[in-house]
């Protein structure tokens, strides 16, 4: 049994009007981001930078003297993080690191610690991290072939 999708306009479907370009980053509708408080969002977007591999596509920081009021990191495309002032909450987050995952893991490496890459029944490899303000990434690589077809091979049998 398949769901019915539902009669979507052809104008709603597909990627997001690109509305160009802003410090080397693509500029389009975000159909979802994170924003995380932090009591330093200047140290902890530094930390997102050197760990993880984000980039700050804009910082808002009104007084020259104090902490900025915003920082939107990226990583790739639909990977957005904003980043308050404020006192942590700590949240889980989970991402797409195909085709880079053992390069995240090493680089994580070199100025942190994780979870290891694992690999768990038909769960993609997967990687986890966890910031210092305590919010949990999670980081997935595309399955092996051998698993895509285990988990074909599950689902063809019901």
């Amino acid at each position: 049994m398949h769901p019915t999708l539902p009669d979507v306009p052809q104008e709603f479907m597909g990627e997001p009007q690109q509305l160009g370009q802003f410090n080397q980053f693509d500029l389009y509708p975000m159909p979802s981001y994170i924003q995380l408080t932090t009591p330093n969002p200047e140290e902890t977007a530094n930390w997102f930078v050197k760990t993880l591999g984000f980039g700050i596509m804009f910082a808002n920081q009104p007084d020259p003297e104090a902490p900025p009021m915003l920082v939107h990191l990226r990583r790739r495309k639909y990977q957005d993080v904003l980043l308050v002032p404020g006192d942590p909450q700590p949240t889980a987050i989970t991402y797409d690191a195909s085709g880079e995952l053992n390069a995240l893991a090493q680089r994580i490496e070199e100025n942190w610690q994780h979870s290891g890459i694992t690999t768990e029944g038909l769960a993609p490899p997967m990687l986890s991290v966890t910031d210092p303000d305590g919010n949990k990434f999670t980081f997935f690589d595309k399955p092996s072939e051998e698993a895509q077809q285990r988990f074909h091979n599950l689902f063809d049998q019901t």
